[in-house]
């Protein structure tokens, strides 16, 4: 009897070492599973990130090749129009907005101020404190020898 108790003994720990040993070889191979799952969708994360890019760069490209052909156009307006009266504050803005229908017009004076403009709220706004708006906006009317 002592013999079969120590043996029952014998048979039950290497029993439970060899549940230990399956559960932690099962716990490794669910960790590895989960593993490859979690790179994966990081793989598909990124995949999908960039194809939104890729697609947003797309749309913008195309859109602003529009945008381009419409502020062409809408130069060329300003400049005829300028061509037959060189003194913008006496334009007809009502006039070329509907020329124009998704642009607000504004005359900027050399102090850099609104002196004229399509949207009222927008009269008398004061450009001269932003410096880099100011260097641009002297650089154009030098440019398209605009002002005097």
């Amino acid at each position: 009897m002592k013999y079969l108790r120590k043996y029952y003994l014998i048979f039950f720990i290497l029993l439970f070492i060899m549940m230990i040993w399956l559960n932690y070889q099962s716990y490794r191979r669910t960790e590895k599973i989960v593993r490859e799952n979690f790179e994966t969708e990081i793989e598909l994360i990124k995949n999908n990130v960039f194809n939104s890019l890729e697609n947003a760069f797309a749309a913008y490209s195309i859109s602003e090749i529009v945008l381009n052909q419409e502020m062409e156009e809408n130069s060329q307006i300003l400049l005829a129009e300028y061509a037959e009266n060189q003194d913008p504050i006496s334009w007809n803005l009502t006039e070329l907005k509907a020329q124009m229908p998704d642009y607000e017009i504004y005359i900027i004076n050399d102090q850099l101020k609104i002196i004229s403009t399509t949207l009222k709220a927008d009269l008398g706004m004061d450009f001269s404190q932003y410096r880099e708006f100011s260097k641009f906006a002297v650089f154009q009317a030098e440019k398209w020898k605009i002002c005097s």
